[in-house]
């Protein structure tokens, strides 16, 4: 009987150190990890002794994005799932509504939903009041005329019709401006001191099309003059020798890329990484 308890007792005690974690090198049982756990590397997340990684997770309420080494993301957060932006502040959290970065005004949605903690871009109304928020870095913009329509468009219609096309204001305070004292006569802004480039008001460089003081230009995002493509519309367009929107005109060369302009010009256009075009002979005058 006594051998028979021995062999018991012995079963009992292998059966509870199977359920614990091995122990450690001090004798030490050690339990799973769960929760937060600080390392040298930074905070990470485990669930039931099993690091969370590479995914968002909901803990007390917030949630917190562990990249795939498992460590605890903070600033700004590019989501390729979703292809939004999002924001997450020094203790990890998923930060909502304003956010200030240096000088800069963003909004995060602050919104129950799929689009909660996503960055902005373009139009969005807050309290009551209208904001515009750059669509390519999601800046909310200040002292400056927004487009209100698509750049969907023929491009000379564009230099021809852009003054007669909707603009709206948005003041210093980045909120939407009714009944601007000024009119609309093209970007606000300044030039760079080399005349290649031009800046909006509040900062931005300007690239595309783009009217100022009445004129058409270019940038890409260097001002263009002369005969170039641009990558978006494979068009060759013409801009004349201070830099002013002339016409675009569909490519149609032949088989040593050789193409006569409108303007009788002979250009050479390839479809390098730079989108070369070189004026072979002038037309003749």
């Amino acid at each position: 009987m006594k051998t028979k308890r021995n062999i018991l007792n012995l079963v009992l005690a292998s059966a509870i150190v199977g359920s614990m974690v091995m122990v450690s090198g001090t004798g030490v049982l050690a339990a799973k990890r769960d929760g937060w756990m600080r390392t040298s590397a930074g905070w990470s997340y485990y669930q039931k002794g099993v690091e969370i990684s590479n995914t968002w997770k909901k803990i007390g309420g917030k949630w917190y994005y562990l990249e795939r080494n498992g460590n605890m993301k903070t600033s700004w957060l590019f989501d390729e799932n979703y292809k939004k932006w999002y924001y997450l502040d020094a203790t990890g959290a998923m930060k909502t509504g304003w956010l200030k970065s240096g000088t800069k005004w963003f909004y995060l949605y602050d919104t129950n939903d799929a689009y909660r903690g996503q960055m902005a871009t373009g139009w969005v109304k807050i309290n009551g009041s209208w904001y515009y928020f750059d669509n390519d870095n999601g800046q909310m913009r200040v002292n400056t005329w927004i487009d209100g329509f698509t750049r969907d468009f023929r491009y000379d219609d564009y230099r021809d019709n852009t003054m007669k096309k909707p603009h709206y204001y948005i003041g210093a305070d980045g909120k939407y401006v009714a009944n601007p004292q000024m009119k609309y006569n093209g970007q606000i802004g300044s030039w760079s001191s080399d005349g290649k480039y031009f800046y909006t008001s509040d900062g931005l460089l300007v690239n595309g099309f783009e009217m100022i003081n009445g004129k058409m230009y270019v940038f890409l995002p260097e001002l263009k003059k002369g005969y170039y493509q641009d990558p978006i519309t494979t068009s060759l367009h013409y801009s004349d020798e201070n830099g002013v929107y002339q016409y675009s005109e569909p490519i149609n060369k032949d088989s040593d890329n050789i193409m006569t302009t409108k303007r009788g010009d002979k250009v050479r256009i390839l479809s390098d990484d730079n989108l070369t075009v070189t004026v072979i002979e002038k037309a003749q005058k």
